[in-house]
C-alpha cells in the first residue's frame, strides 16, 4: 500500500468515525433518543463500502477521497433524519 492510499484510507475513516461518534452523541445524549445500535453504525458502512470500491483497478471516476466523506456525511444526516421521524 502505498502512503498517498493510506491517507486517502485514513482520512475517510477519520471522517467515519468522527461521524459515528457525533451520532451517537447527538442522538443518544443530546436529543435523548433511545437508538439501536445499528443506525448508529451507518457511517462505518459507509467506509467499508469506501474500503470495497475505491480499491478497483483502474479507479473510477467517483472513486475520490472527498466523494466518500460526503457519502459518509449524507449518510450520518439521513440517520439523523429518520430517527427524528420516527
Amino acid at each position: 500500500m502505498e502512503l498517498d492510499d493510506a491517507v486517502a484510507d485514513l482520512r475517510v475513516a477519520a471522517v467515519a468515525g468522527g461521524c459515528t461518534v457525533a451520532l451517537t452523541l447527538l442522538l443518544r445524549v443530546g436529543l435523548d433518543r433511545s437508538v439501536g445500535t445499528v443506525p448508529l453504525l451507518v457511517p462505518l458502512v459507509a467506509y467499508v463500502a469506501y474500503l470495497v470500491v475505491s480499491k478497483r483497478d483502474p479507479p473510477a471516476p467517483l472513486d475520490a477521497v472527498r466523494t466518500w466523506v460526503g457519502v459518509t456525511l449524507a449518510a450520518s444526516l439521513a440517520t439523523v433524519v429518520v430517527v427524528l421521524a420516527a
